[in-house]
């Protein structure tokens, strides 16, 4: 959560963990993650989160490990864009970054990730909002 973490952590939360009202408690970083999190428990906060940043979401949740079926036959290049499943074969998806979940690590120790039904329906809900969000009513 500081400036080498962009894209993944934006300017709000940086300047929440900086010299402003975070700082002055014990941990500072959980203080700026309650308050960046704490209003999406509330599921129209959420709604709204997920319709108006879809791309953000699809750019800080990382993504489940890809089945056998649903990767490429070649390994992908270090420099691919990001795809919506991780490859076991690419070096990048195993380590950890600021993607939510941040610096929890599974039973192998890789980068913690959500598994593949919350990953898809999270995206499938925003897709949808989205779409509902720009359809005139």
């Amino acid at each position: 959560m500081t400036e080498k973490d962009k894209p993944f952590a934006d300017d709000k939360l940086i300047d929440s963990v900086g010299p402003g009202p975070a700082a002055r408690f014990p941990l500072p970083y959980a203080a700026a993650a309650s308050s960046i999190h704490g209003p999406l428990t509330d599921l129209d906060q959420l709604l709204f989160f997920l319709a108006s940043n879809r791309d953000r979401v699809r750019a800080i949740l990382r993504p489940p490990w890809g089945a056998f079926h649903e990767l490429s036959p070649t390994t992908p290049h270090e420099t691919a864009p990001p795809r919506h499943r991780r490859d076991p074969r690419v070096e990048r998806d195993q380590m950890h970054d600021m993607r939510m979940p941040p610096y929890m690590r599974d039973s192998d120790a890789t980068a913690l990730s959500i598994t593949r039904r919350q990953y898809d329906t999270i995206m499938a809900v925003a897709d949808r909002l989205r779409t509902a969000v720009s359809e005139p009513a």
